[in-house]
């Protein structure tokens, strides 16, 4: 006797597409990343209690990500390894001075090594490097020189007065089905998989219908690898053909990128 199989609610296939749809984009657009994010982690997850970890900083507009010893810890004080897209990573050692508890400034003319993304043998490189880093809030201003040319690295503490504006606007999309306005609201790199078409077809081609979207709480906030993440638990309120509503308890997933909130995903709804 075959079992039935237990069927999914119309619902939750939207958000499981959804959800897939947008992990999956962003996987692939950091894969360039995966072995910075992975070495920096290393070494955090490899530090005992007493032992203190490097700083990690993201600049969102440009890319570029430096993870950087400030303290005695595991690493001696000025080891760090930079990330520039399309080009490669850094490693090296940089003087650093301390104006206060937690602001300290790298500033120096040095010798690195250079890992290029090509594969290439790694090759010894000049970089200048001069800047300011606030280990309070994970703020920064740093400027490099390689090769004559300037690169700019600058992190600013992510607005939690603006999370929860942006989390009802995404709520508001969905009940009203203005899908042009929830792919605005999307992370840029996301948006470099997916146009607002399809996922507007993706959307309209669904049903149950999304009545309400309320927002459940305050969620989560975690730092990492230079980024700073929120959860925003949700009860969805859907209506199928029958005119029978159901509620379903889920997340929305944001990223705090170029000093806006942006929605990078979300999981698959619980009854």
């Amino acid at each position: 006797m075959k079992k039935s199989k237990k069927k999914i609610h119309p619902i939750k296939r939207i958000f499981i597409v959804l959800a897939l749809v947008l992990v999956v984009g962003f996987v692939i657009l950091h894969q360039g990343r995966q072995v910075f994010y992975e070495k920096a982690e290393a070494k955090q997850s490899a530090s005992t209690a007493q032992t203190s970890l490097p700083t990690i900083l993201k600049d969102s507009k440009s890319g570029l990500s430096l993870s950087i010893q400030l303290v005695e810890g595991q690493q001696a004080v000025g080891t760090f390894d930079l990330f520039v897209p399309d080009q490669g990573f850094y490693h090296g050692v940089v003087p650093v001075g301390q104006s206060s508890y937690h602001v300290f400034h790298p500033d120096a003319t040095i010798s690195v090594m250079f890992y290029p993304f090509d594969d290439s043998l790694p090759v010894s490189r000049s970089v200048r490097i001069k800047g300011q880093i606030d280990i309070s809030d994970n703020s920064s201003t740093i400027n490099f020189w390689i090769n004559k040319k300037q690169f700019n690295l600058i992190s600013k503490k992510a607005d939690d007065s603006s999370f929860t504006q942006t989390a009802e606007g995404v709520a508001t999309s969905f009940e009203s089905e203005n899908w042009s306005s929830l792919y605005d609201v999307l992370s840029s790199e996301i948006k470099e998989t997916m146009t607002e078409t399809q996922l507007s077809d993706l959307m309209n081609n669904s049903s149950p219908e999304i009545i309400a979207v309320d927002l459940n709480g305050k969620g989560e906030t975690h730092n990492v690898s230079g980024n700073t993440y929120e959860t925003q638990p949700v009860v969805l309120t859907v209506q199928d053909e029958d005119g029978t509503t159901s509620q379903f308890h889920s997340n929305l997933f944001f990223v705090w990128e170029n000093d806006t909130w942006k929605l990078l995903s979300t999981d698959t709804p619980q009854e």
